[in-house]
């Protein structure tokens, strides 16, 4: 994990950051959530999802984007992506849905943050920090993901 990090070129200025994006995000992260289910119930992996499971993700996902920026990538935040990843290989769902899943919602994040009245430059360091939280978080998902598929 702290390979991972450093090779991303996480440091102090990028959890500063991350947090400052959840600040930016968090007025509108419930409508982007909901956006994604609706979209997602009109795909090949919305037939794994009833309405009492939909509201339940959402506030899971609302959660888990919170844990992702302000966590500092404690101990309850890599179980939390590594039983997510277990959790996603157990319901069968395709690890292309995942990452296409999290391909709608960071759009939409970066479409928030290019929305925000902030200098270019302040832009330019959301869009690069949220880039680097995404790979670590589909990295350790995807890593708990492949290790239930090769054993």
């Amino acid at each position: 994990m702290n390979e991972l990090i450093r090779y991303l070129g996480i440091d102090t200025r990028a959890e500063l950051l991350a947090e400052r994006l959840w600040f930016l995000l968090e007025g509108s992260v419930e409508e982007i959530i909901a956006a994604f289910y609706d979209n997602t119930r009109h795909s090949g992996a919305g037939v794994l999802l009833d309405d009492a499971s939909i509201e339940r993700l959402k506030v899971r996902q609302k959660q888990h984007w919170h844990s992702l920026f302000c966590s500092g990538f404690d101990q309850d935040y890599v179980r939390s992506v590594s039983l997510i990843g277990i959790k996603h290989h157990e319901i069968g769902l395709d690890s292309k849905w995942y990452i296409a899943g999290y391909a709608i919602i960071k759009a939409a994040f970066a479409g928030k943050i290019m929305e925000a009245p902030l200098p270019l430059g302040a832009k330019s360091a959301l869009i690069i920090t949220l880039e680097k939280y995404v790979a670590v978080d589909m990295a350790l998902a995807l890593s708990a993901y492949s290790s239930w598929l090769v054993d």
